[in-house]
């Protein structure tokens, strides 16, 4: 049931079969399964169980930074952005994770500038919510 639901999805987002780029969002004090749980998820998923080891995942998983050099997340886990603001890719998926990191983030205006931009043009963006509402959310309204 899951592999006929990724399936549909992964079709709807990229009918041409493409790989899809997700992009996702770190930043210091970022929480680490926000990050780790959707980079597993995106990584490891394959559209035919039977060819797992011999194809790919339709998924091309990027970690996005502001800046260069490594983010210390909750609990010390360190994350190395492959890109930051200034030279990534098009995305047809970003990933905001939360975190105690949002509380100081959500007052970036060149972060959330950027969210704003990407998400106008991503295909879907996604956001951890917290306490029912995500932080960003009253940030990044007013702008896309």
């Amino acid at each position: 049931m899951i592999y006929k639901r990724t399936e549909s999805l992964v079709f709807a987002l990229n009918p041409n079969n493409l790989q899809l780029t997700v992009g996702i969002l770190i930043f210091d004090q970022v929480e680490v399964l926000d990050v780790a749980g959707p980079f597993e998820v995106f990584s490891v998923t394959r559209l035919n169980e039977d060819r797992r080891w011999k194809e790919p995942s339709p998924f091309r998983v990027i970690l996005v930074s502001e800046k260069v050099g490594q983010v210390l997340a909750i609990g010390g886990l360190r994350f190395t952005p492959d890109v930051t603001f200034d030279n990534c890719p098009d995305l047809d998926l970003l990933m905001i994770p939360g975190g105690r990191g949002t509380r100081r983030e959500v007052n970036n205006d060149t972060l959330v500038k950027w969210i704003a931009a990407r998400a106008h043009k991503t295909k879907l963006t996604a956001s951890r919510v917290y306490r029912f509402k995500s932080p960003w959310q009253s940030r990044i309204v007013g702008r896309t």
